[in-house]
């Protein structure tokens, strides 16, 4: 007789949870990354080699057999050799996940990722497995070890980080950002450029646009919707800013290019 094995949890257990902020398969011509140190995890993979990720001293290359994950507050860079089709994942490990440890890892290349690339799916089922995709890839990575925190950013600059991802534009003044930090303006304004290499006011822009462009291009959010959420005045605020950072692309020309079909 075989015999079974039955886990008893003390209590309900839950399902570990993952936000994706992101994710896209493009071709690539050049590879600018403006500000690298954000705090949500990278997946980078790439269909042949051409391109490579400098952290510090080391340097990873991006290959077709191969994912590379870099951890949230990371400093990197990224060099393209040639043109290559590319695809990339933002995402973020919330509440149930164990701690990550916090260094960039290089995994096997799962089948499921070009699955996702080749396949005609439904949204449901594309959502579907682009969660099975980085659970499966999770479930391989070491745990942090206690004491191990994430890379060289002060703290206090990691807490801000988070928050200017989720908060509207009116509550993230340099003064408000500073209280939150527990720091004088000054002082908060100085460390958040020596350590992020812009000032605290051209971040956050570059935060709201982009989460602007996610807003317009995955949901039906109305514009004025998106104003309001943002923490925008009004619509028109919202349109003239978005329309000076994209070019004179106004937010429902966005939309449009964004949704046309490849």
């Amino acid at each position: 007789m075989i015999p079974a094995f039955i886990y008893h949890s003390q209590s309900m257990s839950r399902a570990p949870e993952l936000k994706i902020y992101q994710w896209q398969y493009l071709r690539l011509d050049e590879w600018r990354v403006d500000f690298p140190i954000r705090p949500f995890w990278r997946l980078y993979w790439n269909e042949t080699p051409g391109a490579r990720i400098v952290c510090g001293d080391r340097e990873v290359e991006l290959a077709p057999d191969h994912v590379v994950l870099i951890p949230p507050f990371t400093s990197y860079q990224a060099v393209l050799e040639r043109p290559l089709n590319h695809f990339y994942v933002h995402f973020r490990p919330e509440a149930n996940f164990p701690r990550l440890a916090p260094q960039v890892a290089i995994q096997p290349t799962p089948p499921l990722l070009r699955h996702i690339i080749d396949g005609e799916h439904s949204q449901k089922h594309l959502e579907l497995c682009m969660f099975a995709l980085l659970l499966g890839i999770l479930a391989d990575m070491p745990e942090a070890t206690d004491g191990e925190s994430g890379g060289a950013i002060d703290f206090r600059i990691q807490k801000i980080l988070e928050m200017i991802d989720t908060l509207p534009r009116n509550a993230c003044g340099n003064g408000s950002l500073a209280r939150a930090a527990n720091m004088a303006t000054s002082s908060f304004q100085h460390l958040f450029q020596k350590q992020i290499g812009v000032p605290p006011q051209q971040y956050v822009m570059r935060i709201l646009m982009e989460r602007a462009g996610l807003l317009l291009s995955s949901t039906d959010l109305s514009i004025p919707e998106i104003a309001e959420r943002l923490g925008f005045a009004n619509r028109y605020h919202f349109t003239v800013v978005f329309t000076r950072w994209h070019e004179m692309t106004s937010p429902a020309a966005y939309r449009r290019k964004s949704r046309a079909p490849k």
